[in-house]
């Protein structure tokens, strides 16, 4: 079914977001959300940046699976706090939408060619092979 293949983004829930600055209001969001499930679209798109949006989707009584984001790691974190750091980025998302955590992008792929890249390549697999995320 090529509806497995789309994925709802929801940047602009409550945001502008995007070249037009396009945004949708909370209800209406959850509008749509009834009726892309309904024709088959069972994942969204998220981020713990997106202001609200976590929040937005957790409102849902739909079955979607999320694909959440690891945001842009903060300058001052120490090394020793980044395995936590992400972890509760992790479980937050999950907690925020009420849905099973599907997968997990790195919002800035160049943190993976930083310093602590083996930190955090390693956080995500452990956390993977625990069943935070598919």
């Amino acid at each position: 079914m090529i509806t497995k293949k789309i994925v709802l983004g929801s940047a602009n829930i409550n945001h502008l977001y995007g070249l037009n600055k396009n945004k949708i209001k909370g209800k209406k969001f959850l509008e749509l959300m009834n009726y892309v499930y309904q024709k088959g679209v069972k994942i969204i798109d998220t981020s713990p940046s997106y202001k609200n949006s976590e929040k937005v989707i957790g409102l849902s009584k739909k079955k979607f699976e999320i694909i959440s984001k690891i945001p842009k790691v903060p300058k001052n974190i120490k090394k020793n706090d980044l395995k936590n750091w992400i972890i509760k980025k992790i479980i937050n998302s999950k907690k925020k939408t009420k849905k099973k955590i599907y997968g997990i992008l790195v919002q800035n792929a160049e943190i993976l060619l930083s310093k602590n890249s083996d930190i955090i390549f390693n956080t995500l697999l452990n956390l993977k092979s625990k069943g935070y995320f598919n």
